[in-house]
């Protein structure tokens, strides 16, 4: 081997050495990198944690658990880390809809308090007012006249039973599974009465002006 065999052969060597050099730095500054993220993937993970044992007592629910966020398929330190990051996105938004959620009632959580009450007294007082004319036909109308007992349970005893049908079914369902602070009034008691008692009213004149 001549001098200029040996330089040249010396040279490729120092190029070898030197992107073995830059590759193992580069493994470390990876390396350490993928210790910081996980790091901060972990802190966040255990707010998350808190804040879900938060939501799932406020919710009467069992704790939730962090086992199977990272995939089991990675193969990869980055690719994990960003699935975790996506993982702990989704499981971020899942958590805020379901503390939105938490606030609403179970009773047609979409409607207002006022419009909510509206429908369920509504719907008690047609309830009622469908058992008085199942009622009329089948016990008065054959007579053609009504009974003290018909009249009495059509003006005050439906109506009746349908508002504090109503007001249970609005105490019960109507309230959020979560109190945040004092909660206003939310059954709307005077509606109700107005609703049950003249809409009742309303279906004893209609079967009155039948006869």
């Amino acid at each position: 081997m001549n001098w200029a065999e040996y330089t040249d052969a010396a040279r490729r060597l120092a190029e070898v050495r030197r992107r073995e050099a830059d590759r193992v730095a580069a493994l470390r500054q990876r390396g350490e990198h993928a210790r910081e993220e996980a790091g901060k993937l972990n802190e966040a993970l255990e707010k998350q944690r808190e804040e879900l044992t938060r939501l799932a007592t406020q919710l009467r629910l069992p704790p939730p658990t962090s086992a199977g966020l990272l995939p089991a398929e990675a193969s990869d330190v980055d690719e994990a880390i960003n699935a975790g990051k996506a993982a702990l996105a989704h499981a971020r938004t899942y958590a805020q809809q379901a503390e939105r959620r938490s606030y609403q009632p179970g009773l047609l959580p979409g409607l207002p308090v006022g419009a909510r009450n509206l429908v369920v007294y509504s719907a008690c007082t047609v309830v009622a007012a469908v058992i008085t004319f199942l009622a009329f036909g089948s016990y008065d109308s054959a007579r053609g006249s009504m009974s003290f007992s018909f009249i009495a349970w059509s003006v005050c005893g439906l109506p009746a039973l349908a508002f504090f049908a109503a007001y249970a079914i609005i105490t019960f369902f109507g309230r959020p599974r979560v109190e945040a602070g004092r909660q206003p009034a939310t059954r709307s008691v005077r509606l109700g009465g107005l609703i049950c008692f003249v809409g009742m009213w309303a279906v004893f004149f209609c079967i009155a002006a039948l006869l």
